[in-house]
């Protein structure tokens, strides 16, 4: 935990302790330091960087603030508009920018804001990049062996640009779409975008892969993300699952990193229960799939998971292997009891997705209803690691 940021990037009350100058700042910094890591591997081209905003007030002014420093540093600033944090970390990754900036306060009040820095590999941003930023900031820079009171600015051809970058979101969109392994032909899904980024996307996703859709909440007008809606307020949508008999129901917060779920009873289905579920695994199935997930505020390990998968025992990949260590799996730390999901199944999107959670629990969903029996796990998770007897 730094001065300025804390486990979920720099957060404050717009215009108080989160100011348009910090913004600028946090822009000009980023765009001159990966400027000059090129530079100093020969490589001329200017760094690209790619931001995400929710639907708060003060994201547009955070955005311009940001955008203004990129530029007048030199890089070239991607745009994804309104989107959510996974989908920031998505695009960072596969689209190889230098980083990702995500504008949003999460599941805070209209009126506070944040800026998450996000790196190359989709992951939170490394505490040594986050501590020269918070050095800048502070007027008291050390860096490349040389000590800085300011950073120069770009000249003539050197100066970025901003590129409208819309088509990376609808990307991701269809990236989760293509995560669908089974059609949601006949499951009506209930959603909750907490008028905030998920307004946009998560519709979309369900409505391609067949489900009969039905949402509260998606109407954002830049003061009324998270307001008595969302994952912090999931009493609204039991009422909707329930009243319109649904079979399940997603509530997001305002930057879809969270899901909570419901079920066609309205009984809320929280992270701990989706863990139990997940590796409640059935002892007469033949070949399962599971996923290992990351946990956060939470070390889990090979015992872990053996005691909670049922006859049955979980072979780790290379690649995770190799990524997560052969024993531990990495989590980033939550405030403990946080009631909300907070767990990813896709082990190289180290940032919380909400979404990617919500659909996974879904198909699970359309697994049940398939099989129409409780001799199936309720909630088997069937993409990633493979699980046999």
């Amino acid at each position: 935990m730094g001065k300025y940021f804390g486990t979920d990037g720099f957060r404050g009350e717009a215009n108080c302790n989160l100011t348009a100058d910090h913004a600028y700042k946090v822009g000009r910094f980023l765009g001159w330091y990966y400027g000059e890591l090129k530079r100093r591997n020969n490589d001329t081209t200017k760094p690209k960087i790619v931001i995400g905003k929710d639907t708060r007030l003060s994201s547009y002014m955070f955005e311009y603030s940001l955008v203004g420093g990129l530029v007048a540093s030199g890089a070239d600033a991607y745009l994804l508009h309104v989107t959510t944090t996974p989908s920031v970390a998505y695009i960072a990754r596969v689209d190889n920018f230098d980083c990702g900036i995500m504008i949003s306060a999460s599941h805070n009040p209209y009126y506070d804001n944040g800026i998450k820095l996000i790196n190359r590999h989709g992951e939170k941003m490394d505490e040594e990049t986050i501590g020269y930023v918070e050095q800048y900031l502070d007027g008291c820079l050390e860096i490349f062996d040389n000590k800085y009171t300011d950073i120069p600015f770009a000249h003539k051809d050197d100066i970025g640009r901003t590129v409208d970058y819309v088509s990376g979101r609808n990307r991701y969109i269809g990236y989760l779409i293509s995560l669908g392994v089974y059609s949601f032909r006949g499951i009506k899904v209930g959603l909750d975008c907490a008028n905030g980024a998920s307004w946009n996307v998560a519709k979309s996703v369900f409505d391609a892969l067949g489900a009969e859709t039905y949402v509260i909440n998606n109407l954002p007008n830049g003061t009324n993300i998270n307001n008595n809606c969302g994952s912090t307020h999931i009493e609204g949508l039991q009422k909707f699952v329930v009243d319109n008999k649904l079979d399940v129901g997603f509530a997001y917060d305002g930057d879809a990193d969270r899901c909570l779920a419901v079920d066609e009873k309205g009984n809320v289905i929280t992270g701990d229960h989706m863990e139990r579920f997940t590796f409640a695994i059935e002892q007469d199935a033949r070949v399962l799939m599971s996923v290992p997930c990351i946990f956060y505020g939470r070390r889990v390990d090979r015992s872990w998971f053996n005691e909670r998968s049922v006859g049955t025992h979980i072979q780790l990949t290379g690649t995770l292997a190799e990524i997560l260590g052969p024993a531990n799996f990495t989590y980033s730390s939550l405030l403990p009891n946080m009631f909300a999901s907070n767990f990813t199944f896709n082990a190289r999107l180290y940032v919380k997705n909400g979404e990617i959670t919500g659909q996974k629990m879904a198909q699970e969903e359309v697994l049940r209803y398939i099989a129409n029996t409780r001799k199936i796990a309720a909630w088997r998770v069937i993409k990633g690691n493979r699980i046999e007897k």
